[in-house]
């Protein structure tokens, strides 16, 4: 009988991106194993001393592991075992890895809030983090593409642990200093929660005079925040398959030429925290409200010029240079984003919401979705929908 591997899983559990992570990782196992799994042990069952020891992994005597560089990664790495570190201190291991796109994070947040119509934009960091920096600085740079700067702050992580109430209200006072209204990018959910918390004792409106986007999806964060936040969502269950492949080649002593999983951002899941729009020109304002009102509706060009006082050509001119992006991007990027949402959040058949949004069939929203996303509906509904 073939032996079963045996996997070491040093991941917290509580967070949504690690629990994606893992289902990711129990995909491929289903698929592709047995595997046999040691995780850190519940909270009634660590000893005084904390969570697994390296004498009970090395007892485990495991043919793999994943660990995140919180625990004690130069002892783990010393047992010789194939193992992948999802990172978070830092990116520079000499070992395969588990990174974010900290690149197209920064992207998806400023090209959002842009979108929304803001000419003021701010970035909260935390710490000298390498993905807080990175965040920032493609969140900067595609600002600065269009014209545009970011106010920067930076949170102090032990100044939170030792002095929180003292370090929000450094944080206040540097939100109250910012132009309003602000779009506002934070590195992560947690450092919304931050973020709110000192808008409320500020009595700054969140999103009347900062919109607020943040990082991870974490559901349990965004939705018990007020008001709800918007976040961007990252694929930690396609990375966590990734990592268990390159995990299960690493075992089989398979020559390994890319050693880097990059956890890629999915989409953002709008909330409450970023339901504004700060278009001062009454024109492109009217427009944009007009084609989300109507993303139920296969509204053209001519429905949205019925809503202005320019002509067709100026109302280019406008969109293009206060949102980066034509009349028709527009309304093919928010009819892409409602069936993208009707995907994610229901389990509606295709030919349901094809009806719905005013398609003529399924396969005529199929090809509209494809050609705007990169993938047909029951795909995408199979990597991101909820299970």
């Amino acid at each position: 009988m073939a032996r079963i591997p045996k996997i070491v899983l040093l991941l917290e559990p509580a967070r949504t991106c690690e629990r994606e992570f893992l289902r990711g990782v129990a995909r491929y196992a289903h698929l592709h194993g047995p595997w046999a799994f040691y995780r850190k042990p519940k909270f009634y069952l660590k000893s005084n001393r904390g969570g697994i020891s390296i004498a009970q992994i090395r007892d485990f005597d495991p043919d793999g592991i994943i660990v995140s560089d919180t625990e004690k990664i130069e002892e783990i790495m010393r047992l010789g075992k194939p193992t992948l570190i999802h990172t978070f201190k830092t990116d520079r291991y000499a070992a395969p890895m588990i990174v974010g796109d900290v690149q197209q994070i920064g992207v998806m947040a400023a090209d959002h809030l842009m979108g929304l119509g803001f000419s003021h934009f701010a970035y909260c960091g935390m710490g000298d983090y390498y993905w807080s920096v990175r965040r920032y600085d493609s969140f900067e740079q595609t600002l600065r593409r269009r014209g545009y700067s970011a106010a920067y702050f930076e949170l102090n992580p032990q100044r939170i642990k030792t002095a929180l109430q003292k370090e929000l209200r450094r944080l206040t006072e540097w939100l109250r200093s910012l132009p309003a209204p602000v779009g506002l990018m934070a590195c992560a959910d947690d450092c919304c929660q931050h973020i709110v918390e000192a808008c409320t004792m500020a009595d700054i409106k969140i999103p009347e005079t900062i919109a607020l986007i943040g990082v991870d999806n974490d559901d349990m964060v965004c939705d018990l925040s007020d008001p709800p936040l918007s976040s961007i969502a990252l694929d930690f269950d396609a990375a966590g398959y990734e990592a268990a492949e390159l995990l299960d080649q690493l075992m089989a002593g398979q020559t390994i030429h890319n050693t880097v999983i990059t956890v890629r951002p999915s989409h953002i899941e709008v909330r409450a925290s970023t339901d504004s729009l700060a278009i001062e020109d009454a024109d492109v304002a009217a427009a944009v409200r007009f084609i989300r009102q109507r993303a139920n509706q296969l509204i053209q060009i001519a429905d949205v010029m019925n809503e202005v006082t320019c002509c067709q050509r100026l109302l280019h001119e406008k969109f293009i240079r206060i949102l980066g992006r034509s009349v028709h991007q527009e309304i093919k990027r928010v009819r892409t984003e409602r069936i993208a949402n009707m995907l994610r959040k229901t389990d509606m058949p295709i030919a349901q919401i094809a009806t719905k949004l005013g398609y003529f069939s399924a396969n005529h929203l199929s090809r509209y979705f494809k050609q705007a996303a990169g993938m047909t509906p029951l795909a995408y509904r199979k990597r991101f929908g909820a299970t």
